[in-house]
């Protein structure tokens, strides 16, 4: 096969950052306004890491490398 862009599946993206905000130790989601629109701040560094170990566990070995 021949892609011309990124091979992207960001079906389950919704799932992580909700389980990351659930999950999310000492306060690294802050949620708010900017303008008129709903907000949220967070540590990029913790949401790395989260969204390694949780791609990890819920996706098959195949779709996420090492």
């Amino acid at each position: 096969m021949e892609y011309e862009d990124v091979d992207l599946d960001d079906s389950d993206f919704a799932a992580l950052g909700a389980d990351f905000e659930r999950g999310a130790s000492g306060g690294s989601v802050r949620t708010g306004r900017v303008g008129s629109a709903h907000s949220r701040l967070l540590g990029l560094v913790d949401a790395v890491d989260f969204a390694q170990g949780w791609l990890r566990e819920h996706r098959t070995a195949q779709a996420v490398p090492e």
